[in-house]
């Protein structure tokens, strides 16, 4: 879907890592991958999971992930991670 929309249609990527057809951190390294092959600058891409276990922040980060947000979803939390960026 992003790459169909193409690199300035969107200003940030929320992605859960856990979604029926891929998972998350393929999703994540395919975007990645589109933007190195078109040599375009690194969109944020937030990841979203309910796990909470140490590995998966390494594993977002080995992904191409920008930052993680635990679910349920602290607004709070979302709004630092996503100003960051902006």
């Amino acid at each position: 879907m992003v790459l169909a929309r193409g690199h300035e249609y969107y200003s940030l990527i929320l992605c859960d890592l856990h979604m029926p057809r891929k998972d998350g951190y393929q999703a994540c390294r395919e975007i990645r991958e589109w933007e190195v092959n078109n040599r375009l600058a690194r969109m944020p891409i937030i990841a979203l999971s309910a796990n909470v276990m140490s590995d998966v922040q390494d594993k977002c980060v080995a992904a191409g992930f920008s930052d993680y947000v635990t679910k349920p979803v602290d607004f709070i939390s979302l709004s630092r991670a996503m100003s960051k960026f902006f």
